[in-house]
């Protein structure tokens, strides 16, 4: 992974989470996938050491609960888990985190 790629699924993430009706706690779950994708593309060795721990830090901080198995084939996941437990202002300071990197390779 590199650079590029890096940008290029950022740039994708911000489309889904500002560019959507959805509430701020939905859109994340939406997009939990691309998130994870997002934090391993920041780990390329061409990427800042600050971004790397900015996104190390936030992708800890959605992954706090334990995933939850309702049966064999459902799970919720950590993630989805750990969103549904924070607070409207926790949401919010997570998207303003994501629009901080964002604004970093604008």
């Amino acid at each position: 992974m590199n650079n590029l790629y890096y940008r290029q699924k950022l740039n994708k993430l911000i489309e889904k989470l500002f560019i959507n009706e959805n509430n701020a706690r939905e859109r994340l779950i939406e997009n939990e996938e691309l998130i994870f994708t997002v934090f391993l593309a920041s780990k390329s060795d061409d990427i800042d050491m600050d971004t790397q721990k900015n996104w190390q830090k936030l992708w800890n901080d959605l992954n706090v609960k334990n995933e939850i198995r309702l049966a064999e084939n459902r799970v919720i996941s950590s993630f989805k888990n750990t969103i549904l437990s924070k607070r409207n202002k926790t949401i919010s300071k997570y998207l303003e985190l994501i629009f901080e990197e964002y604004s970093k390779i604008l």
